[in-house]
């Protein structure tokens, strides 16, 4: 059996918060999901996501002396059940965890070695989630950039007309050879943040922000198979995530120690009217 005796003085608080640190800045969908649920991401545990519907406003036409209001109408509960049921584990050597405590090193171990391998499998589930969106746009075969502008307009169109201010901060999210057909129409991004660098952002267009994934969802039809863009404010979905279990440990076979982690999430889509996807190819 592993032998854990020698790991009293194992700072766990210190290494969860390394790993939930690292894995949300690794994350590219950290840019454009709600991550305000992160704290209750336990295993097997149901998030309760709140939120109530717009008033309904009428106009008054009354005077000074005959002021009466239109009965009070309840505000529907558009509140949904987020459940915590994805589950990824890691296991990892890391050397000397009493040299790597008291040197500080904690954060460079963890990320290269962890937190990019996790963030990849939640990019990867929340693309998929995230293809699954209720608006569609039609299938697109996209091989001209004024074919590739036309979707992004499309989107952009139908977001508006879904009540969404123009002014809401917004996010394109696109795969390498659509942007390589429309990086000449963006507005560069002057920005030296390795963290917004990291997340894929390449630009804007049309006041939105456009993010480039390696992780984009494809369906794998036998027939027609595509790649699903999409345009989305930062409330139309929901993330709970976290670290719920780090351990140490030396292994009987090895002269050096292992870390092993728990990573506990779920995601859902809370904001139908605020993500339009749309499936392209390029043929």
């Amino acid at each position: 059996m592993p032998d854990t005796s020698q790991y009293k003085k194992f700072k766990e608080t210190i290494w969860t918060k390394a790993f939930e640190q690292q894995l949300v800045g690794s994350m590219q969908s950290s840019a454009f999901v709600n991550r305000k649920f992160d704290g209750l991401a336990q295993k097997g545990k149901t998030v309760m996501i709140t939120d109530i519907g717009r008033p309904t406003v009428t106009t008054y036409t009354g005077d000074d002396t005959n002021f009466r209001l239109d009965p009070a109408v309840p505000l529907a509960d558009n509140s949904l059940e987020l459940k915590v049921d994805q589950y990824d584990t890691c296991n990892v050597v890391v050397g000397d965890i009493d040299q790597a405590q008291s040197s500080g090193n904690i954060n460079s171990i963890v990320k290269p070695a962890i937190a990019d391998s996790l963030a990849i499998n939640q990019d990867k589930y929340i693309m998929k989630l995230f293809a699954g969106a209720t608006n569609k746009e039609t299938r697109a075969v996209i091989t001209t950039p004024a074919q590739a502008l036309a979707v992004l307009e499309k989107m952009l169109v139908k977001l508006w007309e879904n009540n969404v201010r123009v002014d809401e901060n917004t996010f394109f999210i696109i795969n390498p050879w659509f942007y390589s057909l429309i990086r000449k129409e963006l507005i560069t991004l002057k920005t030296q943040n390795d963290t917004l660098i990291r997340q894929g952002w390449v630009g804007e267009f049309s006041r939105a922000s456009v993010l480039m994934s390696n992780y984009i969802h494809n369906d794998g039809l036998t027939t027609n198979p595509s790649d699903w863009i999409g345009l989305l404010t930062k409330n139309a979905i929901a993330l709970a995530s976290g670290i719920s279990n780090v351990e140490a440990y030396r292994p009987d076979d090895a002269f050096e120690d292992c870390v092993k982690a728990l990573s506990t999430y779920g995601s859902k889509i809370y904001r139908q009217e605020q993500i339009i996807v749309a499936p392209i190819a390029k043929s």
